[in-house]
């Protein structure tokens, strides 16, 4: 007896043009957020099951596109003029969104202050962009420190309007500064540069190296109620009322 073996052979629609993937592109946001939309390359057939992965945004760029500052991050955005960014969306250069109409001073945006080139008659809304300090020298008339607490303080600029933006401290810094050491308790302390003048007028806390004196020593000190000791650099002269540190117990051995 003899049987016939047929073989069925299921064909399926090519995956491949001339021995190449056929892809496509889309623009997918599943977050949902503004920025987190990126462009996908997928395989045509499965629809991305067989082959997906991220491409450069603009393999995804159809059709018409405009410019478009968002003024919350301050950045400047390409979006597809459709839907205004939910099918396309690239950052770009801040420059390209400069408004005609900018002034150069002093402001604060969000939570950030400083010296900002900013379009006037939105105030910032259609264009803002972070300068240097040195670029608004010019409308600063003086910086102030505000004392805060015994060992911090903010610094402020005053504009030419008499507006006070708070600024990095360091602006406030002077020209001359002294190192002082302030003890929290018996094995710990702190490192402040302040003015000569004192405190009030500017007070920061540094590394401690900045306070350690030329002449040192290590002294293995065991306080009440603890087990084991520990081991500290300490000033020579007063062992360890004008500067301590806590170092490695191998100091003391």
């Amino acid at each position: 007896m003899r049987f016939l073996i047929i073989v069925l052979t299921l064909v399926s629609p090519p995956l491949f043009a001339d021995g190449a993937l056929i892809t496509d592109y889309r623009w997918e946001n599943i977050k949902g957020g503004l920025f987190d939309g990126e462009c996908i390359e997928y395989d045509r057939q499965t629809q991305g099951r067989m082959f997906k992965k991220r491409a450069a945004a603009e393999n995804c760029k159809t059709g018409e596109t405009q410019l478009a500052f968002h003024f919350p991050s301050g950045e400047c955005v390409e979006v597809d003029a459709e839907t205004g960014g939910k099918n396309y969306l690239s950052k770009t250069d801040i420059e390209n969104c400069k408004t005609p109409n900018t002034v150069t001073k002093l402001q604060t945006f969000g939570d950030q202050s400083g010296c900002y080139e900013y379009d006037f008659p939105s105030k910032g809304k259609e264009y803002y962009k972070k300068l240097k300090m040195q670029d608004c020298s010019e409308n600063v008339q003086s910086y102030f420190f505000k004392q805060t607490s015994k060992s911090s303080g903010e610094c402020f600029a005053k504009d030419n309007d008499e507006k006070l933006i708070p600024v990095k401290l360091e602006f406030c810094k002077p020209e001359s500064t002294l190192y002082i050491f302030k003890l929290k308790d018996r094995t710990s302390g702190y490192c402040y540069e302040q003015a000569i003048e004192g405190e009030e007028f500017y007070i920061d806390e540094v590394a401690k190296k900045h306070c350690r004196p030329n002449e040192t020593e290590y002294v293995y000190i065991k306080q009440e109620g603890q087990k084991n000791g520990r081991c500290f650099l300490v000033d020579k002269e007063t062992a360890g009322k004008k500067y301590i540190e806590l170092t490695s117990l191998k100091n003391c051995k």
